[in-house]
């Protein structure tokens, strides 16, 4: 039988006004003095459409050699709008176990952009390393381009200062040496419409050394935003709770209704088995219309509030959205492909058995 492993929600809070939970390591940082020596890059994005609220997230990779374990290495990082950043395959985060999202935090572009500082010594070694970054819109790319704000497309400032083991130092610096595309599993991103993620893009290893980017491009320098660059003074956006559903409903052949038992402001997480062909849509809402068989969406006055990964392979997923969140009680599954309405019920039903 096809079954569910869990549904969680995860709870995302602002991480200033929860800074007694953080303990993150950038009060250790000392920011660097002056001209960073880097320039803004991304790519222009053939699949660009503002005015269907359509852009495709960036990737930006860079590869480069250390002649020995570094000493000390720190990243400093403005991605526009959003961004998640690994090195060596390992996500760069504040420390061990917490789990940013949706950084850096949101700024009056025109006068101040945030940027992060990480300590990154023990994602790198002697030879051959990588950076893999990933761009969301954000609040930086307007959701509905000609009546929102609109500041610019996603961009990428990065600067990594390596100490060396005999004092020296080098710095790899974001330029139009990067490789860069859009043509990534993200192939849309906004806060009102959600995500949607196709599988069959993934670039595997990316931010590995080594990574095939055949079919890449050499990175675009982007118009630099007017805002002066500043460290963040807050601590990131966390998530700071997993809720699981208290129940799930099947309301008709192929859909199903979550409900996870209190309002909340975060993004779903899935781990299910999908067959190849699948579509998985998540549609949110704080309320059901009256006979609890469908989302209330009149207040969302146009906004999709919806997540949609699509399945290339048979197999097991485990994923939740990067660029987007929702504040929601209820979610409306839906499984399209073959035997899909039969497949969720028993997903469904196996879950609510469950309690997960």
């Amino acid at each position: 039988m096809h079954r569910i492993t869990f549904i969680t929600a995860l709870a995302i809070l602002s991480a200033c006004l929860h800074a007694c939970r953080a303990a993150d390591r950038t009060a250790e940082i000392t920011p660097p003095e002056g001209d960073w020596g880097a320039q803004w890059i991304g790519t222009m994005g053939e699949n660009d459409n503002l005015r269907l609220n359509h852009v495709p997230a960036r990737y930006l990779q860079k590869e480069f050699f250390l002649p020995g374990k570094p000493r000390k290495a720190t990243l400093y990082i403005c991605g526009l709008g959003l961004y998640e950043a690994a090195v060596n395959g390992h996500h760069v985060t504040a420390r061990e176990g917490v789990e940013e999202a949706l950084r850096p935090t949101v700024s009056g572009y025109r006068h101040r952009v945030y940027y992060n500082a990480y300590d990154v010594t023990s994602s790198l070694s002697k030879g051959e390393n990588a950076m893999g970054i990933t761009l969301g819109g954000g609040r930086y790319t307007s959701a509905r381009y000609g009546w929102m704000l609109h500041f610019g497309l996603p961009e990428l400032l990065l600067r990594l200062d390596v100490t060396m083991p005999d004092g020296s130092i080098c710095s790899i610096v974001s330029d139009t040496t990067w490789r860069a595309t859009d043509k990534g599993p993200i192939v849309a991103n906004n806060e009102y419409d959600g995500e949607i993620f196709d599988s069959g893009r993934i670039l595997p290893g990316f931010s590995k050394a080594g990574c095939n980017t055949d079919g890449w491009e050499q990175a675009s320098l982007q118009p630099a935003p007017e805002g002066r660059l500043e460290l963040q003074p807050n601590p990131n956006i966390a998530v700071q709770e997993r809720l699981r559903p208290r129940s799930i409903r099947r309301i008709a052949p192929g859909r199903c209704i979550v409900d996870m038992g209190q309002n909340v402001v975060g993004r779903l997480r899935v781990r299910t088995l999908l067959h190849a062909g699948d579509t998985l849509v998540m549609r949110f809402s704080e309320t059901l219309e009256e006979g609890d068989t469908s989302l209330y969406v009149k207040n969302l006055r146009g906004a999709k509030q919806r997540d949609v990964y699509i399945a290339s392979r048979t197999g097991r997923i485990d994923w939740h959205p990067l660029f987007t969140y929702h504040g929601f009680r209820f979610v409306e599954i839906s499984l399209s492909g073959k035997d899909g309405a039969s497949r969720l019920r028993q997903i469904g039903r196996a879950s609510c058995r469950e309690r997960v």
